[in-house]
């Protein structure tokens, strides 16, 4: 047993990490303020409606990069779902989904929920 939790196995609620120690050094260092970001992300899709992450990020006004992963956990554990529509994406040329929160017939048809 190690004197650090295994942060991957509490994925998606709490920041995973894929393998490196520089990874796993960055979820923990992200694991205090993630709740709080997610929160914003769930807050600014119900205010604004669907959005991409990238739009996302714009509206709470923070970093891609710090939006991005908690999208994923989000989505992970049902929170927000994917509309089948694409938007504009930070790399030109791509697109990239436009996010919604869940509802009640999501998890009913198994969209939503971890």
């Amino acid at each position: 047993m190690t004197d650090h939790p295994d942060l991957f196995a509490a994925y998606p609620t709490t920041p995973g990490y894929q393998a490196p120690d520089t990874s796993k050094a960055a979820a923990a260092a992200v694991k205090p303020k993630a709740a709080w970001v997610r929160a914003r992300v769930i807050d600014a899709l119900t205010r604004q409606g669907p959005m991409t992450t990238v739009q996302i990020a714009a509206a709470v006004g923070l970093a891609y990069e710090t939006v991005q992963p908690r999208t994923s956990e989000a989505r992970a554990t049902g929170l927000i779902v994917d509309t089948g529509r694409r938007g504009p994406s930070r790399d030109p040329g791509k697109s990239a989904i436009i996010w919604r929160i869940a509802t009640a017939s999501d998890v009913a048809a198994g969209e939503g929920g971890a």
